[in-house]
This record gives structure tokens, sequence and C-alpha cells, in this order.
């Protein structure tokens, strides 16, 4: 031992040397001496220390890093093997804050400050062990060894908590912790470091704000009345939930668990603390949820512990009902859900910042809200009102993720809130919202997954809500996908009985809907499968509809008139136009409806726009082809007259030339009709048709617009034997086309023209012109028979044909005088 003191105390001598390199090997000589196994002991320690500190201690001062270093070293390796005492506690703390816990930056480097908080920390733990085993309260001097020292501690800390090196600011979180858990004064002074922490919280390397978040929540656990700095350390740990780091969440749902179970008058801010632990329940990384899910549990029974005579009773009424939720793996303990119920005051932060500009924000307090609906379960009735608005709006937000949670919240809803509440919330809403998409999305949610027997005792309310024109009408994909949806859900549940204004309400919305986006195929698929669902659920009504074209012909004119609005100018994209365009390509033509439907239309196109007409032709040109199918009248007579009516009020009007390119566009809507009209009737009365209108039709044989002509083309192969003033004019007419620039005109004309005939009762003078005329019409036919257009040539040949087996004589003597080719001729007759 002697020899051991001699060494040292030759390097003491050394170090106290002016010159740098004498003080710098003999530290070193003194540091491997130390840390050189077997030299020192817990016996020799002390008396080491005592013949060395002092000029080591001033070697923390030097003004060369590598002497101050060394000296630290040598200190440690020496603490490691003397045993705990307040004497050499209150000799190197001061000299660490002399150093350290200055506003004026003493010590300027950074590896250097490091390495002073790590000796620091190193002391303080050794007497957390001493603490730990019990043996602290032999020592004199009270419990707290710490104490004498402990100012110096907490001005280190605030200090080194404003360092710019992230080491030593995760390093100063250590030494927090090793304090508290050491020192039981730790309390008296632990609030002064709060705000350092918080700032800490916005670090940008994640371990130190991990670190902060610890820290912030031992220094909270030891603040004794101040509630105001505590809800300043709530807030401010409330964003890092959201935070990209899932440890940084994972800290922050430790934190609120620890606030749970330990924290002083904590009843007090559970509405505070519980977003901390809810969102890490919802978070998408699964270590994260498992681990606070088992903390969760704990504080729960915890507070069941606390409260057990209050809840006792409570866990046999509230128990699991069939309305909890499948994909719930395990439902919260009863604790857990009474810490909740009594924290429903969060929902007023929570919906408050679901409406936050902020997609990420939005996005965890809707994950937030869905953790409350899980454990506040029917609970929840009492703060529906304030929920059901800004559900609905988050139903409908544009971002894919808090859409669809927002849709789950409101399945968890309809399971848990009894049908009488959530209703009339959700009717309300449906009424005054601008936006319906959300608040339909939401109400369809609430339906599908309400197992209340109940749930359709409000369809007569809720159907009139439904045939609101900005419900109904509302010509959107995804409104229309919804709401029909919504219809399948509410069919079910049409009662058998007499109900006549419910089940008309609701065929009045699906026919609507479906008219009025009728070009969208999916939509229309959808609206048909939901209007022949409501025939089969009508089929066990009073009403016993076999079809669809019953309901129809039942309910249609109740659909006509709610169609309003049309008596002004109006486009094809107006919503009351597509409706009207959609319900006549829907149900067609009806003796029972057909009246209405006309005085509708009529009104439609006496007021709209040129492209609104267009559109409503179009609809009627696609009904028109099934006209025999639809209109359901067995007596031909009353049939045609019905069709002559139709023609003559609807059609007839808008084939009239009228000057301008809209008229010449509707003209041409208005021929097409005509033209799907005599497809879709019986031949002889196409032929009646036309020849009724022969004087209008010739003159829109030249019409500028080819598609006009062409219609018009098809429409006059159905014509029949004529007088011979009709006969001459349209024979003429027919002519004039082989030449048209169209080759579908010439097609059709070709075509026309072998249904030339002039009506048999025609005699005398009539019959020689006409053989004359006919005698030109085969004449021009076999000049343009050399056509190469092979399909005018084939109608060419086949009315050629046709007409030469009326009138073979004049065929004979045309073909005679004809110059065709012979390879042609061999074609002919």
């Amino acid at each position: 031992m002697s020899e051991k003191k001699d060494v040292l105390e030759s390097y003491v001598v050394k170090i106290q040397n002016q010159e740098r390199m004498i003080r710098q090997r003999a530290l070193k000589s003194m540091l491997e001496f130390c840390a050189s196994e077997g030299n020192l002991s817990s016996e020799t320690a002390v008396d080491i220390f005592d013949s060395v500190y002092l000029a080591l201690i001033k070697c923390y001062s030097d003004k060369f890093e590598m002497c101050r270093s060394l000296s630290c070293s040598i200190v440690s390796e020496i603490l490691k093997y003397i045993e705990e005492n307040d004497y050499y506690l209150s000799l190197l703390v001061p000299v660490i804050a002399k150093r350290l816990a200055t506003e004026d930056l003493v010590e300027e480097s950074e590896e250097m400050r490091l390495q002073l908080l790590k000796q620091l920390n190193f002391i303080i733990n050794k007497y957390k062990d001493l603490n730990a085993s019990g043996t602290v309260h032999d020592r004199g001097g009270g419990d707290d060894l710490l104490l004498k020292t402990y100012n110096d501690i907490i001005d280190i800390l605030k200090i080194c908590l404003l360092d710019s090196y992230p080491a030593i600011l995760k390093e100063s979180c250590e030494v927090i912790k090793a304090t508290a858990a050491t020192s039981t004064s730790f309390h008296y002074r632990a609030e002064t470091l709060s705000s350092a922490l918080i700032n800490l919280l916005k670090h940008r390397h994640s371990t130190i704000r991990i670190a902060a978040i610890e820290a912030l929540g031992i220094v909270t656990l030891n603040i004794h009345s101040n509630g105001e700095q505590i809800k300043r350390i709530i807030n401010a740990l409330s964003p890092l939930v959201m935070d990209e780091i899932p440890f940084v969440r994972r800290e922050c749902g430790r934190v609120g668990c620890r606030f749970l179970i330990d924290l002083r008058d904590r009843y007090s801010f559970f509405e505070r603390i519980l977003p901390l632990v809810l969102c890490c329940l919802s978070d998408e990384t699964l270590e994260v949820r498992d681990e606070i899910e088992k903390l969760w549990m704990k504080a729960g029974a915890k507070y069941y512990t606390e409260n057990e005579n209050e809840l006792q009773n409570l866990d046999l009424i509230d128990s699991i009902s069939d309305n909890y939720p499948d994909f719930i793996k395990q439902r919260p303990s009863l604790g857990c859900r009474a810490i909740v119920r009594r924290s429903l005051q969060v929902l007023n932060i929570i919906l408050r910042e679901m409406e936050d500009w902020k997609e990420d924000v939005r996005l965890h307090s809707t994950k937030l809200l869905m953790q409350v609906v899980i454990h506040s379960e029917s609970h929840l009735a009492t703060k529906y009102f304030d929920i059901n608005a800004v559900l609905c709006k988050t139903c409908h937000d544009p971002e894919i993720p808090i859409g669809k949670c927002a849709l789950e919240i409101a399945k968890l809803c309809g399971r848990f809130v009894d049908q009488a509440t959530w209703s009339k919330y959700a009717f309300d809403e449906l009424k005054i919202r601008q936006n319906k998409l959300g608040t339909l999305k939401c109400l369809n949610a609430l339906y599908q997954n309400c197992t209340d027997e109940k749930r359709f005792e409000n369809l007569k309310e809720l159907s009139e809500i439904l045939l609101d024109t900005s419900i109904c009408q509302k010509s959107e994909e995804l409104f229309q996908s919804e709401l029909m949806s919504l219809l399948e859900s509410l069919i079910e549940g049409i009662p058998k009985e007499d109900e006549t204004f419910v089940e008309k309400n609701f065929y009045v919305i699906a026919l609507k809907s479906t008219a009025v986006s009728y070009d969208n195929e999916r939509i229309r698929a959808t609206g048909v499968r939901v209007l022949k669902r409501l025939v089969e659920k009508a089929s066990s009504s009073s009403f016993h509809f076999h079809d669809m074209k019953a309901m129809h012909g039942k309910f249609l004119k109740s659909a006509l008139d709610t169609l309003d609005l049309l008596d002004t100018a109006n486009d094809d994209s107006f919503e009351q136009v597509l409706v009207l365009y959609g319900i006549i390509c829907l149900c067609g033509f009806q003796k029972s409806f057909i009246d209405d439907l006309k005085r509708v239309i009529l009104t439609a196109l006496e007021h709209c726009e040129a492209e609104g007409k267009i559109k409503i032709f179009s609809g009627i040109a696609m009904a028109s082809l099934n006209w025999n199918q639809t209109i359901d009248v067995d007596d031909p007579k009353e049939n045609f007259l019905m069709l002559a009516s139709f023609v003559g009020e609807i059609i007839s009007p808008h084939l009239i030339w009228n000057a301008g390119q809209t008229a010449e566009s509707v003209r041409s809507m208005a021929t097409a009709s005509l033209c799907a009209l005599v497809q879709g009737t019986t031949p002889e009365h196409a032929r009646k048709i036309v020849e009724s209108l022969m004087t209008v039709l010739v003159s829109l044989i030249d019409d500028h617009n080819i598609a006009t002509r062409s219609y018009v083309l098809k429409t006059l192969q159905y014509v029949g034997p004529l007088k011979y003033e009709q006969t001459t004019i349209l024979s003429r007419a027919l002519l004039t086309r082989l030449d048209d620039p169209g080759s579908e005109v010439r097609e059709k004309a070709a075509k026309c023209l072998g249904n030339l005939e002039l009506a048999r009762h025609e005699g005398g003078e009539d019959e020689d012109v006409w053989e004359n005329l006919l005698k030109t019409i085969f004449d021009t036919m076999l000049i343009h028979v050399e056509t190469p257009e092979i399909n005018v040539r084939e109608n060419l040949i086949d009315s050629i044909t046709t007409l030469s087996r009326k009138y073979p004589k004049l065929y004979d003597t045309a073909i005679s005088e004809s110059t065709i080719p012979q390879d042609l001729k061999c074609r002919l007759p």
C-alpha cells in the first residue's frame, strides 16, 4: 500500500507542474494505474482518493481539454471503489456545477461537458442503488443523501437541457430519471425543469424526443399543487401522438398510462390524459398497440380497485351484448370503460380537431373518436348530438383513410346507440346540410349496422326527406351510389300492411335517382336492381305487383307530379331534364300514364334550351323502339290513336323547318324519334304515320343535316302505296339523294326506291304518267348501279329487283336500252 501511495504522490507532484506535457503524461500514467486490476480496492480507494483529489479537482479547470478529461476519468475510476458517502458527494458535485451550471459557458468542450454529466449520472446512480437496498437510512445525515447537493444538480440540469449537443440533452434526461429515483426531495424544484423539457419535444432527433417525453413524465409526477403547469405539459405532449416515429408515439402512451396510475389528483386530468393513451390503441404499429394496451388494462384495473363499490354492480348490468362488434378482438375492461365514460368531455376537443385543416390532425382525432366510441358503448347516446354533425362531415372527407375511419365510427354508433336517438339527429342533419353525401354515408352506415327491432318505425319520415329534389335528383355518381345502397337497406323494412305512402315514396326516390344518372351504366344497373327488389317486396303487400311495368303504371304519375322547374330555360345538364329523360327511357309509354307524360314533355319542350330538347328527344327515341311492348293496349285502333296523338303533339311540331344550327339539331333528334317510333309499332301503323307526315318528310329529305336526311330515309322504308302526287314528289327526292355526299344517305335512298308503289285505285292518265316516271326511275337506278360502293350497289340491285316484279315490261325496256356492263346485267333480273 505504501508503494502505491508513493507512486501516486509522484504523479500528484507532476500533475501540478507548469508544463502541459508533464501534466498530461502524469495524468495518463495515473489513469493507467487506477484502471489496472489490483491497484485499487474498496479498502484502499478512500485513502488514495484523499491523497489525490485536491490535485485532480484542480485539473478540472485546466486550460487544456486533454488534462481536464484525464482528471475526470481518474476520479470516475476511483469512485467505482468508494462506498457511498455524502462527503465525497459534497466535494465533487459543486466542482461539476462550477463547470456546467453557469449561464456563461465555462466548459467550452462539448465532449468534456458530456463527460462531466456522465460522471454526475454515475454518482447519482450509486446512491440510487443504495436507496434501493434500503441501507441509506443507516447513514447519517437523513434519508436523502442527495439533499445537500440537490440545488447544484438541478442547476446543472437547467443549463444542460439548453445545450446544443444532442448527446448532452439525452444524458441530461437520464440524470433526471436517476435523480427522481434517488432523491425523495426531487419534487422541490422538479417544476423548474419542465419548460426546458417541453422545448425538447420539438427536437429533430427522435431519440431526444423520446428521452424528453420520459423525463417530462417523471417531472410531472413530481409537480405538486400546480394543475395549470400539468395541463401545459399534457398539452405539449399531445401533438407527439402524431409523430412519424412509432417509438415516440409509444413513449407518449407509456407516459399517459403512468399518469393514469400515479399522477396526483389524476381524476381531474383524465380527459386530457386519455388522448395520449387511446391514440396508441389505434396506432398503425402492432408493437405500439400491444404494449400500450397492456398498460391501459393496468390503469383500468387500478381505477376499478379504487372504485370497486361503485362499479361492481355495473359489472353485472353492463354485460356484453349482441351489439358488440366482432372486429374488436377484446372488449375493454370495465375499469377502462369507466375511465372513458367519466371523461366524455374529451369529445369537445376531439370534435374540434376533427375539423382541423391538417390531414394528420383530422386522422388522429378521428381514430381517437373511434376508441372513445368503443369504450363508451351505449353511454355515447348522451353525446351523440355533438358527434353527429362532425361525423357526417368527416364521412365525406376527401382523404380516404379519414373517411373510412369515420364510416367505421358510424357503424359502431349504429350498434351501440339506440335508433330513436341517432335517427332524430341524422334526419335533421340530412335536412339542413348543403353537402349531403357525408350525411348520407353516415346514415347508411347507421342503418346497416343497427340491430334495433324498431329501426324501421320512422320510414315514412325518412322517405319524405329523401324525396327532396336535392337528394333524389342529385346527379353525382358517389352520391347516387350511396343513396342506392341506403335504399336497398331500407326496402327490407317496408311493412307488409297497406302502407301506400311508404312504397310510393320509395318508388319515386328509386326511380328519380336511377333516372338522373341513367347514362351511368353502373348506377342504372343498381337502380334497376333496387326497383326490382321493391317489386318483390310489394308483391307481398296489398298491391301484388307482378312486374315492374305494373308498378310504373301505379306510381309513375306521382313521380311526374314532383318534377318542377321544367317551365324554365334548361339545358341538357339540368337535373330535372335528366330525370325526365331517364324516366322516359326506364318506363317507356303506357296507357295508364301516357297523358301525364305527354303533359310533362310538352312543358319541358316548350321552355327548354335546344340542348335540353335534344336530350328529351333522345330519350323518346330509345323508349319508342319498344312502343308495342310497353303501351299495354290490346285494341289496335286504340293503340294507333294513342300513337298518332303522341306523334302529332310531341314530334310533328319539331319536324317543321326553322333556321339556325340549334333548330337543325333539334329537328334531327325529332326525326330520330319518329324513326324509332315507326320501328317500335306495327308495319300497318307505321305506314299510316308516314303517309300522314309525307309532305314534311319529303321536305326533310333535302335537309342540310346529314343525320336528319338519314333518319328520314330510314323512316320512309316503311312507306306503302301512295297517291300519284305523293309518289311523284317522293321519287324525285329519292333520286336526287343517290348523289348525296353521305354514303349512308345514298344507301338508304337506294333501298327506299324499291318501296315506291302507286296506290291501286289510281287509274287513267295518272297511270300513264306514273309509267313515264317509273321509266325515269329505272334508267337512273341503272346508271347508278355501276357505283363502286358495294352497299349502295347491292341496295340498288334489290330495289330494281323489287320494282321489276311489279312492273316487268317497263323494266325490260329500261334494261334493253341500258349500257351497263354485262357482268352487272347478269346479276339483274
